[in-house]
């Protein structure tokens, strides 16, 4: 739950000035807007959380979304996913959005294969083709070991896993992740994240996050939107 104050954000100084010219091509002016906040703001339980946002999001945007604990980054994926929307300000979502949450949010009691199967429409496609598309995910995540374990009795490590081969099963043009990486150790972690890196690249998914470690953002190459609490 965000804290009771009101924050703007902006994009701070590059913390890795030799960029790729796939990052480059992002920053385009030019290039066709995926997604973005054009002076968006929102009221929760009537207190100003946000205010006058501007964020525009390109099809190979890494976005890293910073500030103290209770600022606003969650409330901004939520705004850019769908989950809220503003009460002042306008919000440009693309058709296909996919959002990991840290709780993941995945069932239980179902196996692994069917939570990753629940990332589609299952009036979309045959079921044989969602078993297959979800192998496909699953495996590039390296969840072959544990498809049938219920999730109850899986790792943290492995449940991440899970929910992002789910948050793919909808090929998404718009991949937003709430502070999933903190938790794991570090070999998982690095794994996990050159696993995204390596499909938003190859895909041409526009990638924003939250996160306190300015290291994730290095990694990605991402471009830090840094949020402070304004002036009163």
């Amino acid at each position: 739950m965000e804290r009771d104050q009101k924050a703007a954000g902006k994009i701070a100084t590059d913390p890795n000035p030799e960029r790729s010219g796939l990052e480059e091509e992002a920053l385009d002016p030019k290039e066709e807007v995926v997604a973005g906040l054009e002076q968006a703001g929102i009221e929760l339980d009537q207190k100003k959380i946000l205010e006058g946002i501007d964020l525009k999001i390109y099809p190979a945007s890494r976005i890293a979304l910073m500030g103290e604990s209770g600022i606003g980054k969650s409330t901004i994926l939520k705004l850019l996913a769908g989950i809220l929307e503003p009460t002042e300000g306008k919000v440009v979502r693309p058709e296909r959005i996919s959002m990991v949450f840290d709780q993941e949010g995945l069932y239980p009691m179902l196996s692994a294969m069917t939570n990753i199967q629940l990332g589609i429409d299952w009036s979309a496609c045959s079921r044989k083709e969602r078993k297959e598309k979800a192998q496909k995910w699953g495996k590039l995540f390296n969840c072959e070991s544990f498809w049938d374990q219920p999730v109850s009795t899986l790792s943290a490590g492995q449940r991440k896993r899970i929910a992002l081969a789910r948050a793919m099963m909808k090929e998404p043009q718009l991949l937003l992740l709430d502070e999933i990486f903190h938790a794991l150790d570090s070999q998982l972690r690095i794994q996990i994240m050159e696993t995204v890196k390596d499909i938003c690249q190859k895909k041409q998914i526009a990638l924003v996050f939250a996160t306190h470690d300015p290291s994730e953002a290095e990694f990605f190459g991402a471009e830090i939107f840094q949020l402070e609490p304004s002036a009163q």
